[in-house]
């Protein structure tokens, strides 16, 4: 991978701007679909942050929802076109109050997924990330702040790669951003939309529980390094990194798929729920949480989780390989396109998997426990007195 050039035009440039954004709008993987997360995560809270979680209040309307959302549209720099779900239409027209874990435990964790990152003008990206992140146009365009890559490591080097070498993404600062609105909005009494502000924060953090999402390219066996061979050799760069680009997105969509698959049918070995809801003893981002509790608590959470992720990213990777095996790399598989999704039942069952089953199992358990011990950070912070 060193012989990568760090200039890229045309093609090139377009291949890789795709390359960090292995996820797609119609997929129900379970960090796509964050609210699959939040049952468990739930069961993890401080006893004081639980309490005040279950206090019910006066629910929104719809068009006190819109109203706000509008005011939060030049706050936080968001696609004023975005349509958002009602807090809780039923609840407004019958006079019922709602509590925290009613917003919480709901879709609103997956409202940063809605549009309102996308298709932003060119005062919303000043570095220019996204052209390396997913595009300026579409789902792919909400990337740069979905993902964080801190940049090249010596110490690191396999793990921390990426083009180009310095940092990428906004994903820190949106966490600070939304999670402290989040806790002064609860403070002025707004709960409705306080407690939907902190579900954001959730969302961001939990992103970064992805290695997928911190790391470009998380083994160099997902790479199909024959593609250089291509004819002419001239193109040869340009079909590799077409075939990485590919491999990648195959690699990315199976583990959350398989990811939702142990959630939804609530397997013993691990229990995946189990991961969420009782994280301590497996999370390696529970030692990296910041101490000091300051005003600049989210964003150095969101750095702790970033780097974590990447501790456990070539451990992922490498049983991704052995457990899913060489065909993710091939062209005739393409799951975000529907076609060869790997068999989740009956990986699961196969005897000759049991030893590279154990270790994806183990490193994806680290990874759900991580999202939650980060979650629950967020929450106890934004709800402290």
């Amino acid at each position: 991978m060193a012989k990568f050039p760090i200039t890229l035009t045309g093609s090139r440039l377009g291949w890789i701007s795709i390359l960090c954004w292995g996820l797609a709008p119609n997929s129900a993987s379970a960090w796509v679909k964050h609210e699959s997360l939040m049952p468990a995560i739930l069961q993890n809270l401080r006893p004081s942050t639980a309490e005040k979680l279950k206090r019910p209040f006066q629910t929104f309307c719809p068009a006190d929802d819109q109203t706000f959302f509008a005011r939060l549209v030049p706050e936080l720099d968001l696609n004023p076109s975005a349509k958002l779900p009602p807090t809780s239409e039923r609840q407004c027209l019958a006079h019922q109050s709602i509590s925290g874990f009613f917003i919480l435990n709901n879709q609103f964790v997956d409202d940063p997924d809605l549009g309102i990152d996308q298709n932003l003008p060119e005062s919303s990206d000043p570095k220019g990330d996204r052209k390396w992140m997913g595009g300026k146009t579409g789902i792919g365009s909400q990337g740069f702040r979905h993902q964080y890559f801190g940049g090249w490591q010596i110490t690191k080097p396999v793990a921390t790669f990426q083009i180009p070498p310095h940092t990428l993404g906004l994903a820190p600062d949106r966490i600070q951003l939304i999670a402290s609105l989040a806790r002064k909005t609860i403070r002025e009494g707004n709960l409705v939309w306080g407690y939907r502000l902190l579900a954001w924060s959730l969302h961001y953090i939990q992103d970064l529980s992805q290695p997928f999402h911190t790391t470009q390219i998380i083994s160099t066996q997902m790479v199909p390094w024959t593609s250089l061979a291509a004819w002419p050799p001239s193109q040869g760069f340009d079909h590799l990194v077409k075939a990485t680009t590919h491999s990648i997105f195959n690699y990315h969509w199976a583990i959350e798929g398989y990811t939702l698959w142990q959630l939804t049918n609530n397997q013993k070995n691990p229990n995946f729920t189990e991961c969420l809801a009782t994280p301590d003893t497996k999370s390696n981002l529970l030692a990296r949480l910041p101490t000091d509790h300051g005003n600049d608590y989210p964003f150095a959470v969101a750095h702790a989780m970033a780097d974590a992720s990447i501790e456990i990213a070539e451990r992922l990777g490498k049983a991704e390989i052995a457990f899913f095996g060489k065909k993710l790399k091939t062209p005739e598989v393409s799951l975000p396109e529907n076609r060869g999704n790997p068999d989740y039942a009956e990986l699961t069952k196969n005897p000759e998997l049991a030893a590279t089953r154990k270790d994806l199992l183990e490193v994806s358990c680290i990874a759900l426990a991580n999202a939650s011990v980060g979650s629950r950070a967020l929450m106890d912070w934004a709800l402290e007195p």
